[in-house]
């Protein structure tokens, strides 16, 4: 029996986290929405979601607006908390 794939899965904070769970569910066949905004906005809508230590990259949905990914099934918040 095949395992389950959940088809629609947003990532918001697509930062080292984010950004690496997000590529390992695209790899597995979730489609994925990234919510993101400045440089990682631009950096994704350019080339997609990227680990360095590897050549492999995968396309993903981005926006910086929630309403412009659609309705997902599972959604991963992953914020960086930077101590101040």
């Amino acid at each position: 029996m095949g395992q389950a794939v959940i088809q629609n899965v947003a990532i918001v904070g697509a930062g080292a986290i984010g950004g690496w769970l997000g590529l390992q569910l695209a790899r597995a066949g979730c489609v994925v929405s990234v919510l993101a905004r400045g440089d990682m906005l631009a950096a994704v809508q350019r080339a997609g979601l990227q680990l360095r230590s590897g050549a492999s990259s995968v396309p993903v949905r981005v926006s910086d607006r929630a309403s412009e990914l659609g309705l997902s099934r599972l959604q991963a918040q992953t914020l960086g908390l930077y101590p101040g």
